[in-house]
C-alpha cells in the first residue's frame, strides 16, 4: 500500500504514528499528520472479527472526531484496483488541503501493467 502510493508520486507518509487519546494509543497504518489524513489497511480479520471489527468503528469515530479523514483499502484496492484507489487516495488529499502534484505512472510497472522505459 505504502509503495503504490510513494510509486504514485505522493510524499512518504509517516507509518504506525502514535496518536494519544483517552484509552491509549492509536496508530494509523499510514498519515500525513499535517493534513490529518490517514490511509489504513483491514485485512480479512477486520471483517469477520467482531471485536476487531467494534474496534475499528471506536478508532475511526475517534480520528473523525478528531478533525482527520480516514481512508480505508482493502486487499482488492491494492492489488485489483490500483488506478481506483490512487485516485480516492489523491482526491482525499487535496480535500485536505494537501500541496498539488501531479500522480505518475510509476506504480503500473511493478503491478505488470507497463513496460519498463
Amino acid at each position: 500500500m505504502r509503495l503504490l502510493l510513494i510509486w504514485a508520486g505522493f510524499p512518504e507518509p509517516m507509518i504506525n504514528l502514535a496518536l494519544r487519546h483517552s484509552a491509549g494509543t492509536y496508530r494509523p497504518d499510514l498519515c500525513w499528520p499535517d493534513l490529518r489524513l490517514a490511509v489504513e489497511y483491514d485485512g480479512q480479520h477486520h471483517r469477520t472479527d467482531l471485536d476487531q471489527w467494534e474496534s475499528d468503528i471506536r478508532r475511526r469515530e475517534w480520528f473523525q472526531s478528531q478533525g482527520w479523514t480516514i481512508l480505508t483499502l482493502i486487499s482488492r484496492d491494492v492489488f485489483r484496483q490500483q488506478q481506483e484507489t490512487i485516485h480516492r487516495v489523491h482526491e482525499a488529499w487535496k480535500a485536505c488541503g494537501g500541496a498539488p502534484f501531479a500522480l505518475q505512472a510509476h506504480w503500473q510497472v511493478p503491478f505488470g501493467l507497463a513496460a519498463v522505459a
